[in-house]
C-alpha cells in the first residue's frame, strides 16, 4: 500500500537523480543567539547566553545554484534579475494593528502612560 517514497516525484529530489541531497550553505553574517533556549552545552565560555543560530541557503549539488524552493535563493535570483535590467527594488513592511488594541493594552497595564499611541 505505501511502498513508494513519494506519491508525486519532486524536481529537487526524485528517483531519476537518486533522491539526492541538497547543499545547505551557512550564512555566517546571520549569526545570532536564541536567548530563550538553554545554553548549558556551551557553558565553557563566559558569555554564552542563548543557543547559536544561523540562516542557511539551499543549493543544487551539481550546479551550486540556489534551488527554487529556498526563499533566500528565490529573493537573491529576483534581485539579480532586477539589477540586470538596471532597476532597483525597494520593500516596506505593513504593521496591521487592530483598531482599539493600544487602548486595550493600556487598560491591561501593558502600555505605560508615556508610550506614544497613534490614533487609528
Amino acid at each position: 500500500m505505501h511502498d513508494k517514497s513519494y506519491f508525486r516525484e519532486l524536481g529537487i529530489s526524485n528517483s531519476a537523480n537518486g533522491y539526492r541531497d541538497i547543499l545547505a550553505k551557512v550564512d555566517f553574517q546571520s549569526f545570532r543567539r536564541i536567548p530563550w533556549e538553554d545554553s548549558a552545552a556551551f557553558a565553557d565560555s563566559k558569555d554564552q547566553r542563548g543557543v547559536p543560530f544561523f540562516l542557511v541557503s539551499f543549493h543544487a549539488p551539481d550546479t551550486k545554484e540556489p534551488i527554487a524552493p529556498c526563499p533566500r535563493g528565490l529573493l537573491s535570483n529576483a534581485a539579480k534579475r532586477v539589477e540586470e535590467k538596471g532597476w532597483s527594488a525597494m520593500a516596506g513592511g505593513l504593521f496591521d494593528i487592530p483598531r482599539g488594541l493600544p487602548a486595550r493594552l493600556q487598560v491591561e497595564g501593558l502600555l505605560s502612560d508615556e508610550t506614544k499611541v497613534f490614533p487609528f
